[in-house]
């Protein structure tokens, strides 16, 4: 037995109001003590501190990550490197080809059912990549934004 248990210091907790009643436990508050805890009305610094601040929602287009190793037949891969790529300029080429045809690559249905295309929102986007990258080891995932003139 630990030494906290037999300081010979027993609690009677009564399990309802009239137990405690008869107890002698049950304290009747007055209004004045449950509100004295609360700030007053020309008290502004404690309303300050207790109001939440919500973020703001990411009002960004999502963008999309494409599987750059199934796209090209794999051409461009990243079997040595997860962070890598074989042939940098096959992906800069094929990065540029997919911003300018976003709207083709967004709506393709074929390719966002064979996970070659997903959309993805900006404020996560790194972490699905990472995620992603780890889920297909060879495959060259890229992320693909938005041109900015696309409305």
């Amino acid at each position: 037995m630990s030494d906290w248990e037999d300081d010979d210091f027993d609690v009677n907790v009564p399990t309802d109001k009239e137990g405690a009643d008869k107890e002698g436990v049950l304290v009747e508050s007055t209004p004045e003590d449950s509100a004295s805890w609360l700030p007053s009305s020309t008290d502004t610094s404690a309303a300050a501190t207790t109001t939440k601040t919500t973020p703001k929602e990411d009002q960004r287009r999502p963008l999309l990550l494409i599987d750059f190793t199934t796209l090209s037949s794999g051409a461009v891969h990243n079997k040595f490197d997860i962070n890598g790529v074989n042939d940098p300029d096959k992906k800069k080429e094929m990065t540029t080809m997919c911003t300018t045809n976003f709207v083709f690559y967004r709506d393709n249905v074929e390719m966002i059912e064979n996970g070659i295309v997903r959309s993805c929102g900006q404020s996560v986007w790194r972490d699905a990549l990472a995620e992603l990258r780890r889920e297909n080891p060879g495959h060259f995932w890229a992320p693909i934004f938005p041109p900015k003139e696309l409305k």
